[in-house]
């Protein structure tokens, strides 16, 4: 095995000499404005090659000179210029300077071929990093139309953010205005339906609130955890209790949860008693375990125990308390991100809609 890598040494060492030869050699032709050797097919791919090798190792500064120099040479293909200019806007983009990137992107996205559908994914992810939702539904719009592909799922998010604006500023006609057109993109949209749902509870109007929270498990059933609070408190502010309790009931049938067996839990102790109620939750428990569910019969346990019973399952408590706390609340099924709040969009992936509940 050693023998290998000290034969592999002069590889690497040569390698790194060709790269720091070819990029010598191609920032004096630059300088010197002479006409460097990548006019041809060739030329051009050992080029944009370079530039992006300084791209990727994070010499942002000699990949904008590079392609910078270039994008301004004269007697260039239409061809060249655009992949100079985009590889130029990229550049950018990683040196986080968005306004000359937004710029040259967008004078791609003008350009015929791959340029402009590129450009504008580019645009895309640049308006949602400055927050300019408007900008990125137009982006998004204009994108549907040169692909021939729905973007009604990005862009309900973005009529999300800007509803979540309008909400925080108490501006509730607007936000619902922008949630309606969220769901007319997007009928399936989690997030409008939870936030609608919020506004209307916020206006006292429960029973609107639950038209929409019932949608969330036929949107996606793993966001009954955040819509069943919500709908234990609409249906206890119209006085419907048992109507609640047939909803759980029906709603665990569809689709089985520790999160409505606990519901249901609570409502069978305000009705009966906490033992009927900690029966009931191990019956599931036998066929689910769940670390929420546990907790729940081990406070159940300890009103009825003293001594070295109670110390134990006081520790047993802490001891589940401790594993919960560990393990993320929502976690993004495209990276693995966790958190212990709910993000539309995954800090690290930057995707949308890809950040769950965990079933805990």
């Amino acid at each position: 095995m050693w023998e290998a890598l000290f034969l592999l040494l002069p590889v690497a060492a040569l390698s790194g000499w060709w790269v720091g030869r070819k990029s010598r050699q191609f920032f004096w032709s630059i300088d010197k404005e002479r006409e460097p050797s990548s006019e041809g097919a060739e030329g051009i791919e050992t080029t944009l090659a370079l530039g992006t090798l300084f791209r990727k190792r994070g010499e942002v500064d000699k990949a904008i000179y590079l392609h910078q120099k270039l994008a301004n040479k004269p007697n260039l293909t239409a061809r060249q210029k655009i992949q100079y200019v985009y590889e130029l806007a990229q550049d950018y983009m990683r040196a986080g300077v968005y306004d000359r990137a937004e710029s040259l992107f967008l004078q791609l996205s003008k350009n015929r071929g791959k340029a402009p559908e590129n450009s504008l994914k580019y645009l895309i992810e640049i308006y949602a990093r400055e927050k300019d939702w408007s900008k990125a539904i137009r982006a998004c719009e204009q994108l549907e139309k040169i692909t021939h592909k729905k973007q009604g799922v990005l862009i309900s998010y973005f009529y999300c953010e800007l509803a979540d604006i309008a909400f925080q500023k108490s501006q509730h006609m607007i936000a619902i205005s922008e949630l309606k057109k969220a769901l007319e993109v997007n009928n399936a949209s989690v997030r409008a339906g939870l936030l609608i749902s919020e506004i209307c509870i916020t206006l006292h109007q429960h029973s609107k609130a639950l038209r929409y929270l019932k949608k969330i498990a036929m949107q996606d059933s793993g966001f009954i955890a955040e819509a069943i609070p919500k709908i234990v408190q609409c249906f206890e502010k119209l006085g419907k209790h048992n109507a609640l309790l047939a909803y759980l009931y029906e709603l665990l049938k569809q689709h089985p949860s520790i999160n409505v067996v606990l519901a249901i839990a609570e409502q069978i102790k305000k009705r009966e008693s906490e033992g009927v109620a900690a029966n009931y939750l191990a019956e599931f428990m036998r066929q689910q375990p769940s670390l929420r569910g546990l907790t729940y019969l081990v406070d159940f346990h300890l009103s009825r125990t003293a001594g070295i019973v109670k110390e134990d399952l006081l520790m047993l408590k802490q001891l589940m308390g401790n594993l919960i706390l560990s393990k993320p609340t929502y976690q993004c099924i495209q990276c693995g991100f966790g958190s212990k709040q709910l993000l539309w969009q995954c800090p690290s992936c930057r995707t949308w809609g890809q950040v769950k509940p965990n079933q805990i």
